[in-house]
């Protein structure tokens, strides 16, 4: 739904950030209600408790789905099947496709400190559970400052210079966790973090969205999707591991690392070749002259 009519409408950007925007007011409220159930309950309670609260989810979404989400019924048309499975085939063979999710695979496996930086609250800080699930919150509250921002600020910037300060911010708020300390420097990092990491959603998904061929959407975006859970979880895991054993449970070397790994992913924006393409502009309509000298305009993309 948000690559067909992103395309089609010409805004991604503006949709992929509603998507995060209502995604985090959600993690925002289940944030703090984890972190009570942990703090008030036994852990098997909190558990049981919260998975009778997730299994309302899919409830909610096959009543979102019946009742909110408008589609044409349309019938089986053969043709029409065999067209788009040779766009699938056509999708695989595309070079562009296949650098955008070389270089999201790259932008994401930066050596994760979400699993080093809960122990080291926990074991060297002694922040209580209900906090680290507040400060979960904070970072929803950070996402979200970011996405209303995102309207008023960025919007109208193009892929590149979009790419390019999510990378410097996320540099300088991973940097930003040798100054971690207490409480306070916590719920600032957490906040600065979530808005950061709002951007640099925004401006990846958007140029994953913006990649996909018509007729295979839906499939392109789901593997550039899979490729950024695939290298967010691989990182995790690497920079567990580095925690553990290579850095003697320390999190100022994994700190180091990992702004390292995500300010090299400068080096890889010049290989997409965007030049001044604007976000939401679907690849496949910008003009051989370029965007300046089409006929694409915010909203609307004209034949």
């Amino acid at each position: 739904m948000l690559v067909e009519n992103g395309q089609r409408l010409g805004e991604s950007g503006r949709f992929v950030n509603q998507q995060w925007l209502w995604f985090n007011v959600a993690a925002m409220a289940a944030s703090i209600l984890g972190g009570q159930l942990v703090q008030h309950l036994s852990p098997s309670s909190a558990l049981h408790v919260a998975a009778a609260i997730v299994a309302v989810a899919p409830v909610a979404v096959l009543f979102a789905t019946i009742f909110l989400i408008p589609e044409k019924k349309a019938r089986i048309n053969v043709p029409a099947l065999r067209s788009t499975f040779g766009s699938l085939a056509a999708a695989c063979k595309k070079r562009e496709l296949w650098i955008v999710g070389f270089f999201l695979f790259l932008y994401y496996f930066s050596p994760g400190l979400s699993t080093p930086l809960y122990y080291t609250m926990t074991d060297s800080l002694k922040f209580s559970q209900s906090y680290i699930g507040l400060l979960g919150s904070i970072a929803s509250a950070g996402w979200i400052v970011g996405a209303v921002l995102y309207l008023r600020l960025f919007d109208q910037m193009s892929s590149k210079r979009l790419l390019n300060l999510s990378i410097a911010l996320g540099v300088l708020t991973t940097a930003a966790y040798l100054l971690l300390y207490n409480e306070a420097s916590a719920a600032m990092l957490s906040f600065c973090s979530g808005f950061s990491a709002m951007l640099a959603t925004v401006a990846t998904v958007t140029l994953a969205a913006d990649y996909c061929p018509p007729q295979s959407e839906g499939f392109s975006f789901a593997v550039m999707m899979s490729l950024i859970n695939l290298a967010t979880a691989s990182a995790d895991i690497v920079g567990s591991f580095l925690f553990e054993h290579l850095f003697h449970s320390k999190l100022t070397p994994l700190i180091l690392v990992s702004a390292a790994f995500t300010a090299f992913a400068f080096v890889l924006v010049p290989l997409l070749q965007l030049g001044d393409k604007l976000q939401g502009q679907p690849v496949g309509a910008i003009p051989a002259g370029g965007p300046e000298s089409g006929h694409i305009v915010r909203g609307v993309i004209s034949e």
